[in-house]
């Protein structure tokens, strides 16, 4: 294992790098930070080229999983230039250099899917990575990003996942390739919208269905509304009119959920 202590050092400059979308775009690869994020994108399959450890790593020592490739490179970045890598206020132990491997939206068929996400143009890398979490939790089949506004590699997009956007699958694509796919597979697509809508609880959930979710500031386009077999919304009983968005798809991904096993129970 290299041990790496200056800044001027060529691999150090090449992972800096990788901060910046235009970057990770370039050199088609993304970092994953902490033990139990760059785990989960091992166990999904995710190629790993490369994996750097502080000095607290080493000591304790690396798990099993880690040292058991032949193929991914590793290094030892001191503590001091190790903190300049890490994303978070808290310095992980591991940092890991994955590639970006491009993903087919007709392969998603292959799967069978019942329940689909779609988000379209989500800015917040925060709520982009909670919903994952949330779609981890509830077992849901894929994420459709349409329109994207947030790099779905961005750091802070997988440290609010936990890494669960490497345990459920997801598509970059247009709103339009999004709608073909969901027309051409059977899908009831419910768009979450304020105007004209119906309790969310009041659609029919239980067959194959495409959950829609729009931007923090905008909401869904008229695309999605007009796409839509209804327009669905949450109830809301106080004196604002929305929720986050993370939580409002939390609200019905576990409603359509719900429903679905509750008609595999009947």
């Amino acid at each position: 294992m290299k041990e790496i202590s200056s800044i001027q050092n060529a691999t150090f400059k090449s992972v800096v790098k990788l901060d910046k979308k235009r970057n990770r775009e370039k050199s088609n690869s993304f970092l994953i930070e902490g033990i139990r994020e760059v785990q989960l994108a091992m166990q999904s399959g995710v190629e790993i080229r490369e994996l750097i450890f502080n000095s607290k790593a080493i000591d304790e020592g690396i798990p099993e999983q880690f040292s058991a490739s032949d193929q991914v490179v590793h290094y030892h970045f001191t503590d001091e230039i190790f903190s300049k890598i890490a994303y978070r206020d808290r310095v992980s132990n591991v940092v890991a250099i994955a590639t970006i491997e491009p993903k087919d939206l007709s392969s998603l068929t292959e799967s069978d899917p019942r329940l689909i996400v779609v988000l379209e143009a989500v800015e917040k890398p925060g709520n982009l990575g909670a919903i994952f979490r949330t779609c981890d939790a509830a077992g849901v089949d894929a994420v459709l990003i349409s329109n994207q506004r947030t790099d779905i590699y961005h750091p802070n997009v997988i440290r609010a996942s936990l890494g669960s956007i490497f345990s459920t699958p997801f598509y970059v694509c247009s709103n339009e390739e999004a709608e073909q796919f969901l027309s051409s597979n059977d899908f009831s697509v419910f768009t979450t919208y304020l105007e004209g809508s119906v309790p969310h609880y009041d659609v029919d959930m239980s067959g194959r269905t495409a959950l829609v979710l729009g931007s923090e500031a905008e909401g869904v386009t008229e695309f999605w509304v007009h796409s839509a077999e209804k327009c669905i919304k949450i109830p809301m009983n106080g004196q604002v009119d929305s929720m986050n968005v993370s939580t409002a798809a939390a609200v019905v991904i576990y409603e359509a959920v719900r429903q679905q096993n509750h008609s595999e129970n009947v």
